[in-house]
């Protein structure tokens, strides 16, 4: 059966107390909030970040802000409790750094060991730290590996060595699986070079490592290349280097380079139908329409004014009604969006107006630029969950009355508890049954019209997704003799099968019903998406 992913920053996803930052401790009281979701795998970011400086200071304010390893051993322990599978996300690219991270914890750790041992409190111990962080930052690897030579010669076997170090924690930490991004760009940024023999005899040798030791520790890729020629995985035995894959590479449909910073544009819908075929192509592959690098789905793909609810749940279909893995990012549910634009136009930094003056000099024109900006801003994806309308001060975000977790669940039309109905239904074990040895098809209107139709042949009926991604009315031809079983319009009455799809309307239609499907749908629809 498939299962839901989902990711979080926790630094800033739930707080324990008003008007602190996320922690590990506000995580676990709202635990039973993935649970209403019926979320099976939990992606966490490194918490070794809260470690990447080795100074005392540094690491014990992340710690007060946002909680200890011990904090976190708890949280994670509470979600396997709750049949949650933890995972934790790093960057394969910097596995140096985070090696010396874990370095700067043990050492950190050390520390306060010798502080007890003295039998000082935290205020002697931050009082009398000079001391002990100039001999600390002597010993420190962080300190010590930042070197020309080191850089130069960090070998294969010592990667493999330092990357069984860091699952090593992580396992004695809680987390039963590893999200590794960045893993063709292990030894060069060159697409040409990419995922070359050198690199996937490395990955193979890491994902066996961690299997002889960790059976039940899931090793998961994550990509964001948008050819999948590069990458050529079709030569690669899954079963050698990985357990799922995921690809975050759709929200980059959007985005363009030039003098290299990246500009939007127009989506190529029929790349578009191409690569979400590619996605369904393994039942290893895990769906993600909303990338943790590129900007939230609903501002990107969406309307944030007159069809916002309509627009957030046809991504939400389209995210979820398919028999693979699904990975949402947090507030996909509520459709959280980008920041205002007018803040992120204001923001004045030197590396930025830089980029704004050599754009322009090469005939990028200013609403471009900042159309561009808007977009791909990573903040956009930093910023903290929203749980309630009174939560945040920040006034950069958008229709707070409406994108909240309090107001939305308590609204039974809200995306959120749209959100939940899907869920159900992919719960639903006669729909996964049904559907699990489907085959998908894939069109698009044409190349300047984001109408996606999608055909899941099941081995009794046919499943159709027809989806409105346009501002505009669309002719569709659909069978008169169809039922329909969802819809992103969800007040709306349907008598007869329409000819035309509102702006972002999406319709998830049964085709070809004899007696016994037509008793099935009754029972999805009256028990599950009513």
């Amino acid at each position: 059966m498939s299962k839901i992913w989902y990711e979080i920053k926790q630094n800033v996803f739930a707080s324990e107390s008003k008007n602190k930052p996320g922690s590990y401790k506000g995580i676990i009281k709202i635990i039973k909030y993935f649970e209403s979701l019926q979320i099976k795998n939990l992606i966490l970011e490194n918490p070794l970040l809260n470690y990447s400086d080795p100074n005392l200071s540094f690491i014990k304010d992340n710690e007060v802000k946002h909680g200890t390893i011990g904090d976190l051993k708890e949280l994670l322990t509470i979600l396997r409790t709750k049949k949650i599978k933890p995972l934790v996300k790093i960057d394969l690219q910097r596995i140096k750094e985070i090696s010396n991270y874990l370095d700067n914890y043990n050492n950190y750790l050390e520390m306060k060991s010798r502080a007890i041992q003295r039998k000082e409190n935290w205020v002697d111990f931050l009082n009398n730290m000079q001391k002990d962080e100039k001999e600390y930052q002597t010993e420190s690897f962080f300190i010590k590996t930042q070197t020309i030579d080191f850089e130069s010669s960090w070998s294969a076997n010592e990667t493999i060595k330092k990357f069984k170090k860091i699952v090593n924690f992580f396992y004695n930490a809680g987390f039963r699986g590893i999200i590794i991004h960045n893993f063709e760009y292990l030894y060069s940024r060159e697409r040409d070079k990419i995922l070359n023999d050198k690199t996937t005899n490395q990955l193979k040798a890491i994902y066996s490592n961690i299997k002889t030791e960790m059976k039940d520790f899931t090793v998961v890729w994550e990509s964001e290349i948008l050819n999948w020629n590069y990458l050529n995985l079709k030569k690669l035995n899954h079963e050698e280097f990985f357990d799922y894959l995921i690809d975050t590479s759709f929200a980059s449909l959007n985005k363009n380079y030039k003098y290299g910073y990246p500009i939007y544009h127009e989506i190529n819908y029929k790349k578009f139908a191409a690569y979400f075929g590619a996605a369904l192509s393994s039942e290893k592959n895990i769906v993600a329409l909303q990338s943790p690098w590129v900007s939230r789905i609903a501002s990107l793909w969406g309307n944030e004014n007159s069809f916002f609810n309509e627009s957030v749940r046809s991504l939400l279909i389209l995210n979820l009604i398919n028999n693979r893995d699904k990975k949402i990012y947090f507030g996909q549910e509520i459709g959280m969006l980008n920041m205002k634009e007018e803040f992120v136009n204001k923001i004045n930094d030197f590396e930025l107006n830089e980029i704004k003056h050599k754009l322009l000099n090469n005939g990028i024109e200013l609403d471009e630029f900042f159309n561009s900006f808007n977009k791909f801003y990573t903040e956009n994806l930093n910023y903290e969950m929203i749980w309630n309308k009174d939560q945040t001060k920040n006034p950069n975000l958008k229709n707070l009355e409406k994108i909240n977790v309090k107001s939305q669940w308590e609204d039974e039309n809200s995306n959120l508890n749209f959100f939940k109905k899907l869920v159900s239904l992919n719960e639903n074990k006669s729909y996964q049954d049904l559907i699990q040895n489907s085959q998908y098809s894939f069109s698009i209107k044409s190349k300047n019209i984001f109408l996606v139709n999608i055909l899941i042949k099941t081995p009794f009926f046919k499943l159709r997704i027809i989806s409105n991604l346009e501002h505009s009315f669309q002719n569709v031809k659909l069978k008169k003799t169809s039922r329909i079983l969802v819809s992103s319009y969800t007040r709306k009455k349907y008598h007869e099968i329409p000819k035309k799809l509102e702006p972002f309307e999406t319709l998830v239609l049964i085709e070809k019903i004899n007696n016994s499907e037509a008793d099935f749908v009754n029972t999805i629809y009256n028990t599950v998406l009513k």
